[in-house]
């Protein structure tokens, strides 16, 4: 990405998006650590798209997924972010009391179109545990 041609700008984003991100950590100011996390997940994508030799890794379910996760969202509360990784694979970040409710927007999303997907339900684990000695 040495000679993109917005490869400065992206370099300024991603600091200024550094030092919000923490503060919103430190604050616990959901929205703005919301807003940060998927800018960045689609802006990344958003370079590849804009590359000499474009890299498109997102697939149409991808966007659409997007889509109806924000208009499920829209209005409810929820805390709930989207990120995706170096693919078209989206990850939810959400708080444990709306787990039952994303769940189901998970299982009748893929339900509604009849998609044969891999979902991996994770949580935040206690840290570093020492297993040798």
């Amino acid at each position: 990405m040495d000679e993109h041609f917005y490869r400065q700008g992206r370099i300024n984003q991603v600091r200024e998006n550094s030092f919000r991100l923490l503060k919103a950590l430190e604050t616990g100011d959901f929205d703005v650590w919301q807003e940060v996390v998927e800018q960045e997940a689609l802006s990344l994508h958003g370079l590849m798209f804009a590359s000499h030799e474009p890299v498109l890794l997102l697939e149409p379910d991808t966007i659409r997924f997007i889509h109806d996760l924000n208009a499920f969202r829209a209005g409810k509360g929820l805390k709930v972010a989207f990120t995706i990784d170096a693919g078209p694979n989206i990850h939810l970040l959400y708080a444990d009391e709306h787990r039952e409710i994303i769940r189901n927007f998970i299982s009748e999303w893929i339900m509604d179109h009849h998609l044969q997907i891999q979902v991996l339900d994770d949580e935040t684990g206690k840290g570093a545990k020492q297993l040798f000695e």
